[in-house]
């Protein structure tokens, strides 16, 4: 520090360079770090279009795939539908033949759904599940011992675990047992619905 202070005596003009100098150094540095500044900016700019140019690309190639997802599956299927139609410009008349036909089509048809994990949901004497079960209608007698699926209108399916149609099904269920204290059909007061009993004839010469 002396030494300096020694120096700049010894020669004034450096003494007033100095504080140019530092000026020069600084506003260099400036540029420095704008120029920096202006490739960090470049390369954030590049960066948003390139993450764009991903995002429109894995639209595109999603939207791709979806509409072409089941193309294996329905090629497949053309088959089904080429049996059908051998089917339907058979002879008629022969009904025995019609129907094997048919009947071999359904057992491929359900064999290539097994094949890809799909299985019919068999509910008869089942317990009722919400799950996999669509109550239609309901029946009560004394006769069954538990709710349970005694009919099935519509029939439902698995795709492996997944219950991809509900069935859909009549359910049985024991009779409640009438309450002590309800009234007789056809009593004042008896639920609703109920059917009261045909009067009596008065007796044969009884005074009105």
């Amino acid at each position: 520090m002396d030494d300096k202070i020694k120096e700049e005596k010894e020669d004034p003009a450096k003494a007033k360079e100095d504080p140019i100098v530092d000026l020069m150094v600084a506003k260099q540095e400036i540029e420095e770090m704008e120029s920096r500044l202006r490739d960090y900016e470049d390369i954030a700019k590049r960066s948003r279009a390139e993450a764009e140019n991903m995002r429109k690309r894995f639209e595109k190639e999603k939207s791709e795939f979806l509409k072409y997802a089941n193309k294996r599956l329905i090629v497949q299927m053309l088959d089904f539908l080429d049996d059908f139609e051998r089917a339907l410009k058979a002879d008629m008349k022969d009904v025995k033949h019609f129907h094997d036909g048919v009947s071999m089509i359904h057992k491929r048809l359900i064999g290539f759904l097994e094949g890809h994990g799909v299985k019919e949901i068999d509910p008869i004497n089942a317990e009722f599940d919400p799950n996999v079960h669509e109550a239609i209608s309901l029946e009560e007698a004394d006769s069954y011992d538990r709710e349970k699926v005694i009919e099935v209108y519509q029939k439902g399916y698995k795709m492996y675990d997944d219950v991809i149609r509900t069935s859909k099904v009549r359910i049985g269920r024991p009779k409640a047992p009438a309450a002590e204290n309800d009234p007789p059909a056809g009593a004042p007061g008896a639920a609703a619905g109920t059917i009261a009993a045909p009067a009596q004839p008065a007796a044969e010469g009884q005074s009105n």
